[in-house]
């Protein structure tokens, strides 16, 4: 049987060794960051109809977005990196147009005064 000092050093060596790994991934992984992070919020409306949506968080960094970044008129993904999605547990009301339970990508087509919302089946 070996000493205990002995096991107990080679555990302690293992569990550095471990956390200099867990750091270099870490590291690695702040690097490639998104500028926009992925988002998400979920939100249960009534009694059991519950809504999420998955979203990259845009920032305006000194730029004008509406009519500039984002013209108006054209259709939008609404949010950034990768189109924003959406989903319902439940059938629901948009806007008066019935949309049945499901998960849709949505986007956008801005205007001055008014919006369009779309949503796509995924």
């Amino acid at each position: 049987m070996k000493p205990f000092f002995q096991v107990a050093g080679r555990v302690n060596i293992f569990l550095i060794a471990i956390a200099l790994m867990i750091s270099a991934c870490s590291e690695s992984n702040s690097q490639n960051a998104r500028v926009s992070p992925l988002a998400s919020v979920s939100q249960t409306i009534g009694e059991a109809t519950e809504i999420t949506i998955q979203y990259s968080r845009p920032g305006v960094k000194g730029r004008t977005i509406w009519g500039d970044l984002v013209k108006y008129g054209d259709v939008w993904r609404t949010g950034a990196n990768e189109a924003t999605a959406i989903s319902f547990s439940q059938d629901v009301v948009v806007a008066g147009q019935a949309l049945p339970a499901g998960r849709y990508s949505f986007h956008t087509i801005p205007g001055k005064d008014s919006w369009t919302l779309i949503f796509n089946k995924k």
